[in-house]
């Protein structure tokens, strides 16, 4: 993300207040923090489902092998 140089004011007018910056440039870090969380969490789940269709396969043709159930 860039740094944020203008208020969101309309016409924007820019920011001088150093805390501000700080603050702002902060609050972006814990927003690129989270989005990469989501996202490892997302393939994490993509794997983890599809490891449960592998799963699901091969328990439903074991119980075909043992007969437990009818095709």
């Amino acid at each position: 993300m860039r740094p944020a140089e203008f208020s969101t004011e309309n016409p924007p007018r820019p920011i001088d207040c150093l805390e501000t910056k700080e603050y702002i440039a902060s609050l972006r870090r814990r927003i690129e923090v989270q989005q990469d969380s989501m996202e490892h969490l997302a393939s994490e789940v993509f794997l983890l489902k599809a490891t449960c269709a592998r799963q699901i396969e091969e328990i439903e043709k074991l119980s075909l092998d043992l007969g437990l159930r009818d095709k």
